[in-house]
């Protein structure tokens, strides 16, 4: 566990959390606690897998901007001055069992890609704008990028399929599915249609 400066706590997690128990899949959530009077329901999650591609790691420690007593070494330098932000620092366990270096990767959580008002980290959808965060499914992927209605991983003729059945449905209407609303305007149409289409065979993560 970690926090921030304005009480957002950060949790990294591994093993069970990943569909097949006991892999070395690691995980980052963010729980936006910073309001007392209105507690956190859900954590959001900011990294999946490892942040290096060529080794699987586990999550081990977190450490907010660089203050720290992480391991050595790592893919981003604290001290580079092109990286600029607040950063949570990752301190990551090669592969158990592998007997390979601990690593050290940066998290920025100012970088705000979509320009929504919500940095990355803490973006429910940071490559699609969506500043009100709706995951009306609790999936930790907005709805502005999520059309895997099923979350069997992939967006797909099952998914169309129930989109078809809401179409031209508004809030209120039998049969409406808050989850292909995907802008939020309370009803399902030529939008939402488009925008289901561009996401057509994508696979999980949405973002």
């Amino acid at each position: 566990l970690e926090s921030d400066p304005d009480g957002n706590i950060y949790l990294s997690a591994n093993g069970a959390w990943d569909t097949t128990y006991g892999s070395d899949v690691g995980y980052v959530y963010s729980i936006n606690a910073w309001n007392p009077a209105s507690p956190p329901s859900t954590m959001i999650r900011i990294a999946a897998g490892t942040m290096d591609p060529a080794n699987p790691d586990w999550q081990k420690g977190l450490a907010y901007d660089g203050s720290s007593n992480l391991a050595a070494g790592g893919h981003y330098d604290p001290t580079d001055p092109v990286q600029i932000g607040n950063r949570l620092y990752v301190d990551q366990d090669f592969w158990w069992g592998s007997g390979g270096p601990d690593v050290v990767s940066g998290l920025a959580i100012d970088t705000d890609t979509d320009t929504d008002g919500v940095p990355d980290a803490l973006d429910n959808a940071y490559q699609t704008a969506n500043a009100d965060q709706r995951d009306t499914d609790q999936d930790m992927y907005g709805n502005m990028a999520d059309a895997d209605f099923n979350n069997d991983g992939q967006v797909s003729a099952a998914d169309r399929s129930t989109f078809r059945r809401t179409y031209n449905k508004s809030f209120g209407d039998p049969g409406f599915n808050e989850d292909a609303d995907f802008d939020g305007n309370g009803s399902v149409g030529a939008s939402d249609r488009a925008r289901l289409r561009g996401r057509y065979n994508d696979l999980a993560p949405y973002f």
